[in-house]
């Protein structure tokens, strides 16, 4: 295996210009070059001339929450994203975690199980007082009323009325054991819209969780692995935003879709009940510098009677979650999850909407610390509600 420049195809092509500086979320808060995009390429570069040692690059590397909000703004379409994917997977300086406990289904269900119990408890509030730093922010990360709702394999779940086509449901990781309720709202609402829900055998993660904590070749193997699960539905419907931009990437040619993106393009043929209420919509950076269609989302939510859609500052800035960022750098991820909570609850919104499992639970950590009184809700779940299913 090569470990040069030619490994890293698109290096050379930053041009060291510094438009990706302000989209950059650690970078907007602490102003360091090294903790820029373009500081870590020329990180990166050194390493690959042999001019730095691996050791020494790290601290930075591992800093990068991975929104890839820099990959947009760069006039040269340097793809970031694959380079560090590639240095990490060339050196072997991913931990291991994410693929050790997610990629084994026994392992994730039995995480879930015990972080449900622990917050039902009160085993984990006893956890977050304790000094370290890394447990309080893993125990603080968990949501206060985990649900799980996890089908059978194999299940499925018939139209209602008129049958429109077939669906295939991903479950995930996270999304089925802290956030059921994502799930349980997208079938009611694809199959009150008339589309029947099948729930193949998967596995218990799509590979996201491991490319992201370094390991692509573990994350792309899992993730090939469930589109072959997943395919010969007319969509695969993923409602976690991180999950369905890096299965999308694997395959252009997979209809991989959010269940309220799909819900739109299909065309709702049941008349949408009145949501009145402000809400604000935390964009879930996959959605917005992978996917592409966060101004689909907006119009699709704003497609709901009375519900009002408000703009916080910074409104496209990553909230900090970033895979296993959050345990790799609590301070840094601590820091820009309270700059955009502080954000989110200045515009007065009574529930924040995001499609991500990660973001919500960083949204929701951290406008508990502010004792911020807003609920944070999947966009399906307004889509239902507007439904009344």
């Amino acid at each position: 295996m090569s470990t040069g420049l030619d490994a890293l195809p698109g290096l050379l092509d930053c041009m060291h210009c510094g438009l990706c500086l302000q989209a950059c979320p650690t970078y907007t808060e602490t102003s360091s070059e090294t903790d820029s995009p373009r500081g870590r390429l020329f990180l990166m570069r050194a390493v690959a001339e042999d001019r730095l040692a691996v050791a020494d690059a790290m601290p930075a590397l591992n800093r990068c929450v991975q929104c890839r909000a820099c990959e947009p703004a760069c006039p040269s379409k340097v793809p970031y994203s694959s380079i560090l994917h590639e240095h990490m997977e060339i050196h072997a300086s991913g931990s291991g975690q994410m693929s050790r406990w997610l990629g084994s289904s026994s392992r994730m269900k039995f995480a879930g199980r015990a972080l449900r119990f622990g917050r039902r408890s009160g085993l984990l509030k006893v956890a977050a007082s304790l000094p370290n730093k890394r447990l309080r922010r893993a125990v603080g990360m968990v949501p206060m009323s985990p649900k799980i709702f996890r089908p059978k394999a194999g299940a499925e779940f018939v139209a209602i009325g008129e049958q429109r086509g077939v669906v295939a449901l991903h479950l995930g990781c996270v999304e089925a054991e802290l956030f059921g309720q994502n799930i349980q709202d997208s079938i009611a609402a694809l199959t009150a819209e008339g589309f029947k829900v099948v729930c193949p055998p998967q596995l218990g993660c799509c590979g996201a969780a491991a490319a992201h904590d370094g390991d692509s070749k573990v994350g792309h193997q899992s993730g090939k692995q469930t589109l072959k699960q997943l395919q010969g539905c007319d969509a695969i419907i993923v409602p976690a935003a991180g999950c369905a931009a890096f299965m999308g990437s694997l395959d252009n040619n997979a209809a991989v879709m959010d269940p309220m993106i799909f819900l739109a393009r299909a065309g709702m043929r049941s008349k949408l009940n009145p949501v009145k209420r402000q809400v604000v919509y935390a964009t879930p950076c996959h959605r917005q510098n992978v996917i592409g269609d966060a101004p689909e989302m907006r119009t699709a939510m704003l497609a709901i009677p009375g519900l009002e859609l408000l703009e916080s500052q910074e409104s496209e800035m990553c909230c900090g979650a970033g895979g296993s960022a959050f345990l790799r750098e609590p301070e840094l991820t601590d820091a820009i999850g309270q700059r955009k909570a502080k954000f989110l609850q200045e515009t007065g919104a009574k529930q924040v909407v995001s499609g991500n499992p990660g973001c919500a639970m960083q949204l929701e950590a951290k406008l508990r610390e502010r004792n911020a009184k807003l609920e944070i809700v999947h966009p399906i779940s307004l889509l239902r509600e507007s439904l009344g299913v």
